[in-house]
């Protein structure tokens, strides 16, 4: 809450600074979709009155904007994601499992609870072909709600709560704080992002569509994920239904292998190097203000 408190202070102060004083400023600033959240409706004003013009990283945030009253010209320019320039896939030759991987941190809205739902639909099916690899921080937090905010109080994580559910490194394996994702992606053959928040895009969607991979998750959004072309995208979580097009895949290889082509062709017209150019023009046309 203080820390919350120090960057609320901090932006209206910047802000205040570069109405009054009429100072060229770029401001970045991330905000969650919260409909109900106040604090991102007085910072679309403090926009409002200070910024001359927002970069929005896909069409989602651009209308979020809009919809909190978001009213100064904006454009959207996809992050850039590029193609890994090694695909070690070493780590595969272990063993033949279908592994499906997920890059985050913990946090509730990221919905990485789910993917214990999901390990345990593998093992009641008897299925050994999948093994779920989750890599970050999943230290649970007090607040989380339910069985998570008690574990979280105790000091627990995510995987001691797999554990007790007995669940085993084999049906899910926890790496920790990891510091080459890029060597993990490769080493896997698709990625997961089981969001509560509707939201299939982001860096861990674009990264592993680079790789190559195919990448699932939750919404409707489908200008990354194409459902059974480049990914699969689900609209409400369902442990069952992933459960299915996962096991497919691990049975397919195929199937998973061209997927993971069209996933990387795709993005790469998307957010290919070219976006680098956008973003250059947009610098410039700021420098052009300010001259």
């Amino acid at each position: 809450m203080t820390l919350f408190i120090l960057i609320t202070k901090a932006f209206f102060f910047v802000s205040a600074l570069a109405a009054v004083a009429y100072i060229n400023i770029t401001i970045n600033a991330f905000a969650e979709n919260y409909p109900r959240y106040d604090f991102l409706t007085w910072q679309t004003r403090c926009i409002n009155r200070s910024i001359d013009e927002v970069v929005c990283i896909t069409e989602n945030e651009e209308q979020d904007f809009k919809r909190r009253g978001g009213s100064i010209p904006s454009r959207v320019i996809y992050n850039i994601a590029v193609r890994p320039l090694s695909t070690d896939t070493q780590e595969k030759s272990r063993d033949s499992r279908y592994r499906v991987l997920c890059l985050a941190n913990w946090d509730y809205r990221r919905g990485l609870d789910r993917l214990l739902d999901l390990a345990e639909v593998f093992k009641k099916r008897g299925d050994k072909a999948v093994q779920i690899i989750i890599a970050g921080n999943m230290k649970l937090r007090r607040s989380d709600p339910g069985y998570l905010g008690v574990a979280g109080r105790k000091g627990g994580t995510l995987e001691k709560v797999a554990r007790q559910h007995g669940l085993t490194d084999e049906e899910i394996l926890f790496l920790d704080h990891v510091t080459n994702p890029e060597a993990v992606l490769a080493s896997c053959d698709a990625v997961i992002k089981p969001t509560r928040e509707s939201n299939p895009w982001g860096r861990d969607i674009i990264e592993g569509m680079a790789a190559g991979k195919p990448v699932l998750s939750v919404g409707s959004w489908d200008r990354f994920i194409r459902h059974k072309d480049t990914g699969i995208l689900i609209p409400i979580w369902d442990a069952e239904e992933f459960a299915n097009e996962i096991l497919y895949l691990a049975h397919n290889r195929d199937a998973s292998d061209s997927m993971g082509d069209r996933a990387q062709k795709h993005i790469a017209s998307l957010c290919g190097p070219e976006r680098a150019k956008d973003l250059a023009a947009f610098w410039c046309s700021v420098n052009r203000r300010q001259s």
